[in-house]
């Protein structure tokens, strides 16, 4: 989002990982858990807010690592660089 939250900035980096789970494996997975992929607050067997926020930056920092060291495109921190060095003029 640009900091007035006017626009949303979003660009695609084909980045293959074999280790994250395919769109069929996350359906099933769904469906064994009664329509949540995860439990989120609020919902049977949910975290709290707190737990859930600090359970979400966890995965995040994995799924860095993961796609950092196992994908094709490189790094994703210069990625993120060249998204964040956009200016959007009106």
């Amino acid at each position: 989002m640009t900091r007035d939250g006017k626009y949303f900035v979003a660009m695609r980096a084909f980045h293959e990982v074999r280790s994250l789970p395919t769109a069929e494996q996350i359906r099933r997975e769904d469906a064994r858990n009664g329509g949540f992929v995860a439990p989120f607050p609020g919902t049977p067997g949910g975290l709290s807010q707190a737990a859930f926020q600090k359970a979400t930056e966890r995965y995040l920092a994995a799924l860095t690592t993961k796609l950092d060291a196992e994908g094709r495109v490189g790094r994703l921190a210069p990625l993120d660089a060249v998204v964040k060095s956009i200016r959007v003029s009106q």
